[in-house]
């Protein structure tokens, strides 16, 4: 789908939504593939209904379902660093079943209102069928980007330079030429927001993979899954917790730290990685690490965030450094051919 038509609709929704009580805060975005399957997310400002539509592009059988928004808790104000004026969202989310392996889908969103949002899907390939997918990290999205950065001159660390496009700018013209690529996936290292911590600052990766600047390219997620790491950046507040805190519990920077990761669990949707963690949260290590098989490829994403004192600590416990917890086979393909790649986040910004 195009920008310009994903702006138009927005537009009509910001006149016409208060009679409805819907808006797309977030235009639907596919995740978790697989050969036979597919998931859309969006995210709308009421728990209205939407129904969704999908078929082969090429022709078939349409299949639909219906929808309800829950309130995503996690995707609101950063109350210890004063953030305010960010409105409730309401998570949809359908899980497409019973798909042809390699083939592409068309799909719709319709809201109450009769606005429809349309896009189209390719599911994963069998076997060793080539792919393509654009590897990168460090989008570190924050809405106040609008002008040149200053950083270090490599060739004199007394003095900085100034980049000469905004990072508004220049994440955007990235993903407008890996979108002329036309790759099946989006593999990202983590640091996608500056500060995970804070609602602004995802609402502003999505304004640039589901939402739309309003000009010059698609919004990319709408068709192409994104799989991400978690990064250093994703999980920090402002700072961290005073070394000797006595009530770690009540530092802010801690439990901004801790809504920080509830945000990325919010947002992105994997495997269950199999791994019984009974003495902690079951969520949190079920999506912290995880491993998508993707044709002849398989990805194995990592956190190895430990160790790292801008992030709260008892999230720095719940890494992995060392040893994989997880069976052998999370390593290589079933057919044990080497063609496994680690995705990892940085510890360092």
């Amino acid at each position: 789908m195009k920008i310009e038509k994903a702006f138009v609709v927005t537009t009509v929704l910001a006149a016409i939504g208060s009679v409805f009580g819907a808006n797309f805060q977030q235009t639907p975005y596919v995740q978790h593939p697989a050969t036979n399957a597919m998931s859309l997310i969006w995210f709308t400002d009421s728990a209205c209904e939407a129904t969704v539509k999908w078929r082969p592009e090429a022709g078939g059988d349409e299949r639909q379902a219906v929808t309800t928004g829950i309130l995503a808790p996690a995707l609101t104000n950063n109350v210890y660093q004063g953030e305010s004026g960010i409105t409730p969202k309401y998570r949809h989310r359908v899980r497409m079943t019973d798909l042809e392996p390699g083939t592409r889908y068309s799909y719709s969103v319709t809201l109450p209102d009769g606005t429809s949002y349309a896009n189209t899907f390719k599911t994963a390939p069998e076997g060793n069928s080539p792919i393509r997918f654009m590897y990168f990290n460090d989008s570190e999205t924050k809405p106040d980007n609008p002008n040149t950065s200053d950083w270090a001159d490599p060739n004199n660390n007394d003095k900085t330079r100034t980049y000469y496009i905004t990072p508004t700018e220049g994440y955007k013209q990235g993903l407008t030429r890996m979108k002329s690529r036309n790759p099946d996936l989006f593999v990202m290292a983590g640091d996608l927001a500056w500060k995970g911590g804070y609602q602004t600052h995802w609402d502003e990766f999505w304004r640039h993979n589901a939402g739309g600047l309003g000009t010059g390219y698609d919004d990319p997620a709408g068709s192409i899954p994104i799989l991400a790491a978690i990064g250093n950046h994703d999980l920090q507040d402002a700072a961290a917790c005073p070394p000797k805190a006595s009530a770690l519990a009540h530092c802010e920077h801690y439990l901004g730290g801790e809504s920080a990761l509830e945000r990325y669990l919010s947002y992105f949707e994997y495997e269950p990685n199999g791994v019984d963690f009974s003495d902690v949260d079951d969520r949190d290590r079920s999506q912290m690490f995880h491993r998508v098989d993707y044709g002849p490829v398989t990805f194995i994403f990592l956190d190895t965030n430990n160790g790292d004192t801008a992030i709260p600590r008892r999230i720095r416990t719940r890494g992995f450094s060392a040893t994989p917890p997880w069976p052998h086979p999370m390593v290589c393909r079933q057919d044990g051919l080497p063609t496994s790649i680690p995705v990892r986040s940085s510890t360092r910004g």
